[in-house]
């Protein structure tokens, strides 16, 4: 299937602390600091991706058939103590407007990540597009997307889709007005395409401490 197109770059980090009053309400203390350590989200991409096939499986009848939608967001990290920042977590926001209008979240942390260029993933599974998509298909205008990045838990940027002035707080809508689905907004570790690529990506924070 076509590969979606990228969209428009982020909101200059310039007016990110007058921005960050507006969408959390308080100003974060990072931004008094100015900080050096930073994240910058740069821009948002949407693809179609198959269900990787692998070479063993379960069943001889299995097949690879269905297709997920891959939201992506490449970004910069500055700064950090000898180039490494702790952690930075990436706050998914995800309206979408089909049969019925849905309000999606996820928050998905990783660990040292070095000064640079990355890039950050979540997916809609293909029951989900198949249930809710117009004729089984859910394209990029069909979304809103809002994702704000945190280093070492303070606000550092956000950015939307589609891009321009925006009108209301559509992320913090509540039923009945959306409905909600825990879960549906999908990190790539909890789905097939978790063994691939490893080293595109940055490493995800685990779940749970281990001693």
């Amino acid at each position: 299937m076509a590969k979606r197109q990228a969209i428009a770059p982020s909101l200059f980090s310039g007016v990110m602390a007058a921005l960050a009053v507006v969408l959390f309400g308080v100003p974060d203390a990072a931004w008094a600091q100015r900080s050096r350590d930073r994240v910058k989200l740069n821009t948002l991409k949407f693809y179609d991706r198959k269900t990787p096939k692998f070479q063993d499986y379960s069943d001889p009848r299995a097949v690879a058939k269905n297709y997920w939608m891959q939201i992506m967001v490449e970004y910069t990290a500055e700064g950090g103590r000898d180039g490494w920042i702790d952690e930075v977590t990436l706050e998914w926001h995800v309206l979408f407007g089909g049969r019925r209008t849905i309000l999606l979240r996820k928050t998905v942390s990783y660990i040292d990540v070095e000064a640079g260029k990355h890039r950050a993933v979540v997916y809609l599974r293909p029951g989900f597009i198949r249930r809710f998509g117009k004729n089984g298909r859910i394209g990029k205008r069909d979304l809103r997307v809002l994702v704000a990045a945190r280093v070492n838990g303070a606000l550092s940027d956000t950015i939307f889709y589609p891009s321009g002035r925006v009108r209301t707080k559509w992320w913090e809508l509540k039923p009945p007005r959306v409905m909600l689905r825990p879960g549906e907004l999908m990190s790539r570790d909890e789905t097939p395409f978790a063994p691939l690529d490893y080293d595109y990506y940055e490493q995800l924070k685990p779940r749970t401490a281990g001693p």
